[in-house]
Formats: structure tokens, sequence, C-alpha cells
């Protein structure tokens, strides 16, 4: 996998691998840099100051810092470029508590599945948002401004930026297509939310579309205006899938399931999978109650759900 990719004359896609898959830190180059999610811990040091100086630049020229959500493979680069540049940073503000504090994340996971959830070792604290924001912020820097579109569903506070001059629309994790590996989209928000927020998208006005990771079943994290809309209809089209895929497993059951139960049956190991879907598929039940589609009660303290 190479390092970096080109956008545009002053656009740059830095990959950091993680995997079999890859997070995207994209740079926008100026008088100074702009650089919209840091990786993980070593992307800023291993590939993101690199591809800097392959560009005769310095890490020192980073200014500003977007995250797009605040997840760790997305903000876990904060402090060593904050170290490096002094950079401010902007995030979300319904996400701001995670990108400065990053392992609330996993506590609050360990209190709602314990029994797929390990509780962090310790506690780490990142630098502060200097700037939280709320949908409909511009942020201007040199080259330009990018318009704030808050696109909540993958995560609380996610968000997409829309460069309206140049038609490009950044869009972190918002879009999830069929996923990136796990089956599925991960969506630790609300379903409902999120299927709001692709339908706004669809609305949105790009030629470019540039997500953080290349989600299936697409090949690239660089979509043209088609195959960006594409990928938005078709994270739609999968939504009301596992819904439907959720429901015909409670129409099934023959006693009510507590959650762990309905993420085997639909094929997550909350063991060996570390209940990755847990979230997405806690956010359809609770959808499904709401449109009196299924019910839940409490046994053993734990809640158990049934077709309504």
């Amino acid at each position: 996998m190479e390092s970096w990719t080109k956008v545009a004359d002053d656009i740059y896609l830095v990959k950091q691998p993680m995997g079999d898959i890859f997070t995207g830190i994209y740079v926008i180059l100026g008088k100074r840099v702009v650089v919209i999610d840091t990786g993980l811990e070593a992307s800023p040091e291993d590939y993101l100051f690199p591809f800097l100086r392959s560009a005769g630049r310095n890490p020192r020229d980073i200014s500003l810092v977007i995250n797009t959500h605040g997840h760790g493979d997305h903000i876990d680069g904060n402090p060593g470029v904050r170290e490096a540049s002094g950079a401010r940073i902007m995030a979300h503000e319904l996400d701001a508590v995670h990108v400065e504090q990053p392992d609330r994340i996993s506590k609050e996971f360990c209190l709602r599945y314990p029994w797929a959830f390990q509780p962090p070792s310790q506690e780490r604290v990142y630098p502060r948002v200097d700037m939280p924001l709320k949908d409909g912020d511009i942020i201007g820097f040199e080259a330009g401004e990018l318009r704030v579109l808050h696109t909540p569903g993958h995560s609380h506070g996610s968000m997409a930026l829309l460069w309206e001059e140049r038609g490009i629309l950044f869009t972190g994790d918002t879009v999830q297509g069929y996923g990136t590996g796990l089956p599925g989209a991960l969506i630790f928000g609300e379903t409902d939310n999120y299927l709001c927020s692709m339908t706004r998208l669809l609305r949105v006005n790009f030629d470019t579309m540039l997500p953080a990771h290349a989600y299936r079943p697409a090949t690239s994290s660089i979509l043209s205006r088609t195959a960006g809309r594409d990928l938005i209809s078709r994270s739609i089209a999968l939504t009301h899938l596992v819904s439907a895929k959720i429901t015909a497993i409670l129409e099934g059951a023959t006693k009510p399931l507590p959650l762990r139960e309905v993420a085997q049956i639909y094929g997550d190991n909350p063991v060996e999978g570390q209940g990755a879907h847990l979230p997405t598929i806690e956010s359809h039940l609770r959808r499904l109650r709401k449109e009196g589609a299924a019910t839940s009660s409490l046994i053993d303290g734990e809640a158990a759900w049934s077709k309504a």
C-alpha cells in the first residue's frame, strides 16, 4: 500500500495501515497546513510527517487539525501533531469530550456491555479541543472555507466538511457503506440519525467525496460524485436490510432475547469480535421499539427483546 495519494495539487490522502484496511489523514497544503484527522498514535511520526517532509514542508507548518469525530483511529495522532506544531484542534461539540478523553468510550461500553469489552488499562488525556464546532459553522483558512455538516449516526458528533468552492466533501466515517471488513456499518449513535444524515448528504452538491476509509463496495476513498452518491445510497439500503434481519430474528425467537443473543444470531460474536456491532444492533432494536415493531423487558437486570 502506498503511503500517500494525490487528490489535487494541494490535497493529499496519507494512509495509515490498520490490518487489511487503512485510516486516512487528509492534508491540505498552503502557506500553512490543514490536517483532517490524525490517525493512530504512530501516524504522525510514521506517515504524516514523512509525507510533509517529502513535499518540502515541516510538521511545524500544521496550523489546524479538524477531527471528523472522536474515535481513536482519527484522534490518536492529536498529541503528536500538537507537540510538533502547536496546531489548533477542532471537533464537533458533541464529540469534543471523546477527543479530549479518548478512553471514555471504552469505559461507557464496559458499563453497557461488560461481557464484551475490557476496561482500559489507563485513562489518557489528549490535547483540548480549542474550538468546538456545530452545524453550519464555517472554518476559514488560507485556501478557502469548509462548512460543517453535522452528520450524526456513526457517532453523536460525527461531521462532514464541505468545501463548496471546490465541490469537495470530506466525510470521515459518516458514510459507512457496507463497512470496511466487519459485516456492515457501525452505528454508535442512533439509526434514525444515521439515516437522516445519509438523506441529507444526498442533497449536498459535491464533485468529489473523500471518506476516511475505503468503505465497501467502493475500493477507494477518493470517490467521484456518482460513486459517492452510490455509497450513500447503499448505506441507506444496508441499514434497512439490517433492521429487517433483526426483525426476522425476533420473529423467529421462542422467548425474549438479550442483546448478546440477538448479536450472536446476527453473526457478530461478542467475544471474538469484541462486541463491535453491539451498539449498532442495540440502536436498531431501539428504533424497532420506537416504531412499535419490538418490545423490551428486564430479565435478570438485562434488557430482553421480543417482537411486538
